[in-house]
């Protein structure tokens, strides 16, 4: 071997780097190839999204006393899609929408039938993910109209629904919708970051670090695994739906997350917990909990360019504690929350008071979180 093909195997281009890069960079890529520390890219996005979800659920939070306005509209507009369905329907005060003219079916529509929750949510994961500001600009200007579009879609079926099966209604509303609409919202944006801006996981050889963070060129969308995908959607809302409402998921999921709940409960006094389900109104609630688990485990089995046993394991592996945790802590804060201002409206949603505000602020940052925990654990995947 001469000396000439010894020295090129050391020269920077055939390591990986390029030539004008300092040994500072070379040790800053090796190491960044190793382990991404706690101010790597793999923690960068975690952190910018719980951040900008805080922030921007405090502002849906500060609209409050635009809620009325908000509901009002999403009332006209629901009335107005559902007679140009053939439905046969009308506001009333209040923000009530009436359906079937004299024996009629109404519901009332509240701040959280506006999807204001999930839009902020949307809009966190987006600016939160690095991409460019165009990239940026495409997800929200299309994203955060479909959400209000498939809210409306919701708002229309339950309509439908209560005029033509109304025994379907509650189940159809705590679990089919409130599964749908949160999946949907995080198949949005992974849909958004899978076919735009996704950037290469390490640097390219002979990249550098400006180099590294130009986003991969956006991938032909092909048929068959889009289709794919979104019959694993479907059919992943469906058979846990199965599982829940036919089989008993949901109270399974309530006793569990009721049990520890009730106990920690006890030392609390003036706040209302059965101790003992059944309750109607509580299995109502653990339903909405067990719609929001279904969401979870729907985003692990459609995250894209991973295997489908992968998918499966972390979705019960990682997916279903992870959830589990976040509702029981969610609980829990709710009702230390809810003693502290002697407020029980902190335990739901839409209240006026300081306990009200506290509630839909700790339910909004839970949402947050689940829809967060298949996108992170992706997001970390997709950087290896």
């Amino acid at each position: 071997m001469s000396d000439g093909e010894s020295l090129d195997g050391l020269r920077p281009q055939a390591l990986g780097w390029s030539a004008d890069v300092g040994w500072r960079e070379r040790r800053r890529q090796r190491r960044a190839r190793r382990f991404a520390g706690p101010g790597g890219p793999e923690f960068q996005f975690p952190v910018r999204f719980l951040l900008f979800a805080t922030l921007l659920m405090a502002g849906w939070v500060a609209m409050t006393p635009a809620y009325p306005v908000l509901t009002a509209l999403t009332a006209e507009a629901a009335a107005l899609v559902s007679r140009a369905l053939g439905l046969d329907a009308v506001v009333e005060p209040g923000a009530h929408v009436a359906f079937g003219g004299s024996e009629s079916f109404r519901y009332h529509i509240n701040s959280g039938c506006v999807a204001g929750p999930l839009v902020v949510i949307f809009a966190a994961a987006v600016v939160a993910y690095p991409a460019t500001r165009r990239q940026r600009v495409i997800a929200l200007v299309i994203g955060l109209p479909g959400l209000l579009v498939a809210n409306l879609a919701r708002l229309v079926v339950l309509g439908w629904v209560g005029v033509n099966a109304p025994e379907d209604f509650d189940v159809i509303h705590t679990y089919w919708a409130g599964s749908a609409m949160p999946a949907l919202t995080g198949a949005g944006w992974l849909a958004w970051v899978w076919f735009g801006p996704r950037r290469a996981s390490r640097l390219p050889p002979g990249g550098t670090r400006a180099t590294a963070a130009v986003p991969r060129r956006p991938r032909a969308i092909s048929v068959k695994p889009a289709a794919l995908l979104i019959a694993t959607f479907v059919g992943s809302i469906a058979v846990l739906g199965v599982i829940g409402v036919a089989m008993g998921g949901i109270t399974v999921w309530g006793h569990a997350l009721h049990a520890p709940f009730a106990a920690v409960a006890r030392p609390f006094d003036g706040i209302y917990v059965p101790s003992t389900l059944p309750d109607d109104g509580w299995l109502t609630f653990y339903g909405a909990a067990y719609a929001k688990l279904a969401g979870v485990v729907t985003l692990f089995l459609i995250t894209p360019g991973v295997a489908w046993r992968e998918r499966v394991r972390r979705a019960f592996l990682i997916g279903v504690p992870l959830a589990y945790l976040v509702q029981l802590g969610t609980l829990v804060v709710r009702l230390g929350v809810a003693s502290t201002l002697h407020s029980p409206a902190a335990l739901g949603f839409g209240g006026t008071d300081a306990g009200g505000l506290a509630g839909t602020l700790i339910g909004g940052l839970m949402s947050a979180v689940h829809l967060g925990i298949p996108a992170i654990v992706w997001y970390r995947w997709s950087r290896r």
